[in-house]
């Protein structure tokens, strides 16, 4: 639990297009976590490391990943140095 991201939501129009995305780059399967009146994925937090890379800022400052979804948005992921 020591890297992990504790929540961030990233909204989509096509949900089904956004899951195989995520599941892809990341080598990953999404838990569903549909409500009534909406449906969301979840990372697991035990793969989060898996993934797209990273790239050390500095040994003071830590890594980043970073990548476009399938909506066009620029995500980028920090973790602090270990």
């Amino acid at each position: 639990m020591q890297h992990a991201i504790s929540w961030f939501e990233i909204p989509t129009k096509d949900l089904d297009r956004a899951t195989k995305f995520y599941e892809t780059i990341f080598g990953i399967s999404l838990i569903p976590l549909d409500m009534e009146n909406i449906k969301m994925r979840m990372f697991p937090v035990e793969d989060m490391a898996n993934g797209i890379g990273k790239t050390q800022i500095s040994s003071e400052y830590g890594f980043i990943g970073v990548m476009i979804d399938t909506e066009g948005n620029r995500i980028g992921l920090h973790s602090n140095p270990v």
